[in-house]
């Protein structure tokens, strides 16, 4: 063997052998009764020793020490903390330690609900069997604050996992969202083609990212200022005129407008993130706000 390329393995091989693992993968924290389970992937992965974890309330600045997760490995994909506050919003952090120390943290947040075991009143029937559907709930359970506190996303369009049947078949339109205001970590909502007028229940959601109501019955969006997570909000198909209350929303990178009542675009003028926008179908005349 080459000398230059067995000094090459020798100084290599150590120095693989004592890398930092990876960042975990995946790392989600979801809402419980006094507790969140913290779930990732990381498939076996040789190089962890064990895990750690941290966790802080959204109104306090400083995290928790690090803690191990107990008898944790490679293998371990998930850890449940408990002792918390109902009614708070937490964050989360995990790191894989190994030979050559700690990895980087993923970080992740959750609201726990404030009476998990309370059930939510949900009027719209056909908004109900969804919930119930998404949630794996039986047709005559009750939807308890707790359970809508695990949901992150609620789409229309969701499959079985693995095939082409629909998750449920809505037959009915939906006109009332009353309920949702206990979906507190909601990422994704998809509801288009609807009869939904009312977006009020919707304004305290503020983890929203993805919002889909296309083809409702929508006049007024003043509901959706505080939502500033959202990045991808669809509305095309509506009766609205006033997009002011869109002004504040920095993080929209797509927005759809099409085929609604809108002339002034003056609300849009400091949304610089936006990469798609669709304005066909409404009465603009002047585009200097773009």
């Amino acid at each position: 063997m080459n000398a230059h390329y067995a000094l090459f393995l020798a100084v290599l091989i150590p120095l693989a052998a004592n890398a930092q693992p990876p960042q975990p993968v995946g790392f989600l924290a979801t809402a419980g009764d006094q507790e969140a389970v913290l779930t990732w992937w990381d498939f076996g992965n040789s190089a962890v020793m064990y895990y750690q974890f941290r966790f802080r309330s959204s109104e306090s600045p400083q995290f928790s020490a690090w803690a191990e997760v107990p008898n944790s490995d490679g293998q371990t994909l998930g850890h449940t903390v408990s002792g918390l506050a109902n009614g708070t919003r937490y964050v989360f952090e995990v790191r894989a330690v190994g030979d050559g120390g700690a990895g980087t943290a993923a970080r992740s947040s959750t609201t726990l609900a404030a009476s998990p075991s309370s059930a939510v009143e949900v009027p719209d029937a056909a908004l109900a069997t969804y919930m119930r559907a998404k949630l794996q709930l039986a047709a005559d359970a009750p939807i308890t604050q707790g359970e809508l506190a695990k949901l992150r996303s609620l789409d229309l369009n969701d499959h079985v996992y693995g095939g082409k049947e629909r998750l449920v078949v809505v037959e009915e339109a939906i006109v009332d969202l009353s309920g949702m205001e206990f979906a507190l970590n909601l990422a994704n909502l998809v509801l288009e083609d609807n009869a939904i007028a009312d977006l009020s229940t919707l304004s305290g959601l503020t983890t929203l990212q993805s919002l889909w109501l296309e083809g409702n019955k929508i006049s007024d969006v003043s509901a959706l200022a505080g939502l500033t997570s959202l990045a991808d909000l669809r509305l095309s198909g509506n009766a609205i005129s006033d997009i002011s209350a869109l002004s504040g929303l920095t993080r929209l990178g797509w927005l759809f407008l099409r085929d609604n009542n809108i002339s002034d675009l003056s609300a849009l003028s400091g949304l610089t993130q936006l990469g798609y926008l669709k304005l066909s179908g409404n009465a603009i005349s002047d585009i200097s706000a773009l």
